[in-house]
């Protein structure tokens, strides 16, 4: 059985959604959202690939009076995020294959999502984000590594909520270099424990012209 097949992964979240939703409240990602509202201007075009719920990327930049999109492979998860953030266009959709339209967006956020996908549907995942943010926007976005998995490198299943969900990375010099070579600047990569859980965030940049600086 390969353990990154979406639907396997479809049927976990739609089966834990409202457990999920309320283990949100344990995570407290206020202080990056408030950063990433100064990377952008007023009602700027926000992309939540692996929105989840809604909570709490959507619900935070709909308070602000952004126009937001969010994006997941989970039917359950979309409702609650429709009933929790009414103002959000919602899609269902596997991050790796997202098509929307290029240069739609001014920042593209995905929390505790892409680790999921294999590394291969992790960088056709960069590239999508690349091609749909505006020149100058910005995507920030949350990696598994070592401090998470044990292991420098990692291609398998971790227990999470009494499921094992697949998790994949490479070491962070890695995901600089590929970020690079997709043409971004990487502008932070650090390591960060929010609600225990400590995963390496990444904030990236689409240069004005594309691949030089701004």
């Amino acid at each position: 059985m390969n353990v990154f097949e979406l639907n396997r992964l479809q049927e976990i979240y739609d089966g834990f959604s409202t457990d999920y939703d309320q283990g949100r409240a344990l995570f407290d990602n206020r202080a990056q959202l408030e950063m990433l509202t100064g990377k952008v201007p007023s009602g700027a075009d926000v992309l939540d690939a692996g929105c989840g719920s809604g909570n709490p990327v959507l619900r935070f930049f709909a308070d602000r009076g952004f126009s937001l999109t969010g994006t997941d492979i989970s039917p359950s998860m979309l409702r609650l995020a429709a009933r929790q953030v009414p103002e959000a266009r919602l899609v269902e959709a596997d991050s790796a294959a997202l098509s929307f339209d290029e240069g739609s967006f001014d920042l593209i956020t995905s929390f505790y999502s892409l680790f999921h996908l294999e590394m291969e549907k992790q960088q056709q995942t960069f590239c999508h984000f690349f091609r749909m943010l505006r020149s100058g926007g910005f995507a920030y976005f949350t990696l598994a590594s070592e401090a998470y998995t044990g292991s420098p490198e990692f291609c398998g299943t971790k227990t999470f909520a009494g499921v094992d969900l697949p998790y994949s990375h490479v070491r962070p010099e890695a995901y600089r270099s590929l970020l690079e070579e997709i043409g971004f600047r990487v502008e932070g990569m650090e390591h960060r424990s929010v609600g225990g859980e400590t995963m390496l965030w990444v904030l990236v940049n689409k240069p004005v012209n594309g691949k030089g600086d701004v």
